[in-house]
């Protein structure tokens, strides 16, 4: 009997011990997984939010690549109107200008062009142009610096030089520094405005030559005017003169 009751004691101790054990392992593996329930939940609601983050960029932004560009002059001259024309991938934009700095003038706009007044003390500054069509847009900003004025060169740069009697002379403009050509007329007696040729000036030379040969003639007491039409290197122009007595001429134009 004794034996038995002992018997007994020992499988209920050992079987308490494996309830426990099992007990003990259950706790423990339980909060790993409702641990990794959880992990996986914030994962899942990360992504879905970064997910529409990203659509959004896309619709705005992917959807369709926009590039566009202001075209015109990037050096105005203080006083001077400049046109400037919008250039984009838009089809058929609709374009607004605006002047974001400087004294500067929106003077006219149609469809993508405009027209800008650059007053007599700007500085510096930056225009604006913005398309637009349905959900594409696409701007951009043109910015400017003030460049020193070139002016004209003075009356007195322009001479003229005999080369043989009558007949044969080299014109020439000095203070060319700024000059990118020349077209060049002659005017004495009956010859109005008579073309002598043009002159390139690509180097930027503080001279620029031309020859002259006038028809053959008594040209004595005739003035011989010399005419410089100027492109200056901004594009803009000017017109000089100078006039010149030929005296002690003969019937065949050389000197007497």
């Amino acid at each position: 009997m004794k034996n038995f009751i002992k018997t007994s004691i020992v499988k209920m101790f050992y079987v308490s011990c494996v309830v426990l054990a099992l007990s003990s392992c259950a706790k423990e593996e339980t909060p790993a997984f409702e641990n990794q329930n959880l992990e996986t939940l914030e994962v899942d609601s990360s992504v879905i939010t970064s997910g529409e983050g990203l659509n959004n960029k896309s619709s705005s932004s992917t959807t369709a690549k926009t590039t566009c560009d202001i075209l015109g002059t990037t050096t105005p001259q203080a006083g001077n109107q400049y046109s400037f024309t919008y250039s984009s991938n838009i089809s058929n934009p609709t374009v607004t200008w605006t002047v974001e700095s400087g004294a500067i003038t929106l003077i006219s706009s149609s469809g993508n062009s405009a027209t800008f007044q650059f007053a007599s003390n700007f500085n510096g500054g930056s225009i604006k142009a913005y398309g637009t069509n349905g959900s594409l847009e696409c701007s951009d900003i043109q910015s400017f610096r003030r460049v020193p004025s070139i002016s004209c060169p003075d009356q007195s740069c322009l001479g003229i030089s005999h080369v043989e009697g009558c007949i044969d002379f080299l014109a020439y403009l000095h203070c060319a520094n700024n000059v990118v050509s020349v077209d060049w007329e002659y005017t004495i007696g009956p010859y109005n405005h008579v073309s002598f040729g043009s002159t390139n000036n690509p180097n930027g030379n503080y001279t620029i030559p031309q020859a002259l040969y006038l028809p053959t003639n008594n040209w004595s007491n005739y003035d011989l005017w010399i005419y410089a039409y100027i492109t200056l290197s901004d594009g803009s122009t000017c017109t000089i003169s100078k006039k010149t007595v030929l005296t002690n001429c003969g019937p065949g134009g050389g000197n007497q």
